[in-house]
């Protein structure tokens, strides 16, 4: 073989060479897009996976947010239910010394003996808390947009009060439910009603507190434990005594029957002045006829 002809050859060698290194080229570069494509896609896969997981996370939070408010409204609502469960057993009266109010909470959690009321007027001194005539505690001091208020069950809670018909005086006594300072003196028994005097400024007259049950005689005086007739375990609504009637601050005076007794039984001055008049009258006809 000449040299041209081995020329010929090599170069043909050459050419055959050249393209398949093309085309090695050729599929490599068609791979190499073909992964850059699945990739791309790949990453745009997870991009909407990832988006998607947020938006559920932030849906999920958002719903959490709103089922928690969900359940503050229903507890207000039925806290407010509650309330106006009681609205038919709640007997509204127009006096100008009676204020109505309602009770916001609870004070001393978990002893239920104080509440937190919306009255807003001045607490100088301790003012009367009644339900329907009875009574249920005391309100003691002002709190800018409330007040303290002490209820029968709570043993700083006292006021003055009368024990049976012949209004008997003495000192209930929270907690306890008992009637302290009763003199030895005077009759009291078990069934007697209690009621409130009025005369320590705190209750009108005649608010109902309960009856005693049981009479017990000291040394200096007696007590009586009394069955409250309010229950004050689950306050709603109440009025505050904010001024106690002139009169009701005054003693309690018997009034007098028809003999000129009252209804102790004690004979009245009025009685015993008329008694004299007719001895003197008798003494000075009697004189007369001598």
């Amino acid at each position: 073989m000449n040299s041209k002809q081995l020329f010929v050859v090599i170069f043909a060698l050459l050419l055959i060479g050249l393209s398949q290194i093309n085309g090695a080229k050729e599929a490599v570069r068609g791979a190499w897009v073909a992964v850059q494509e699945h990739l791309v896609s790949l990453g745009r896969n997870s991009y909407q996976h990832i988006s998607s997981y947020f938006n559920a996370t932030q849906k999920v939070r958002q719903l959490q947010k709103e089922n928690l408010q969900l359940k503050k409204e229903i507890n207000e609502l039925e806290a407010v239910v509650s309330s106006l469960s009681q609205l038919p057993y709640f007997h509204r009266v127009s006096k100008p010394y009676l204020e109505f109010t309602e009770v916001i909470s609870y004070a001393n959690i978990p002893y239920f003996t104080r509440v937190f009321i919306d009255y807003r007027g001045a607490v100088n001194r301790p003012k009367g808390l009644v339900y329907n005539n009875f009574t249920a505690g005391i309100v003691t001091k002002s709190l800018g947009s409330g007040a303290l208020a002490l209820l029968n069950s709570d043993p700083q809670c006292s006021y003055a009060v009368y024990i049976g018909k012949n209004y008997v005086p003495g000192v209930f006594k929270g907690g306890e439910m008992r009637v302290k300072y009763i003199p030895l003196f005077k009759k009291v028994n078990v069934g007697d009603e209690v009621i409130t005097s009025g005369i320590d400024g705190v209750f009108y007259r005649g608010a109902k507190v309960g009856k005693v049950v049981k009479v017990e005689r000291k040394k200096l005086y007696q007590e009586a434990l009394i069955q409250p007739y309010l229950d004050g375990t689950n306050p709603t609504y109440f009025y505050v005594v904010e001024k106690v009637p002139p009169e009701d601050l005054k003693p309690y005076q018997p009034p007098q029957d028809v003999n000129g007794t009252d209804q102790n039984g004690t004979e009245t001055n009025t009685t015993k002045k008329l008694d004299n008049l007719k001895t003197q009258k008798e003494e000075t006809k009697n004189h007369k006829r001598r």
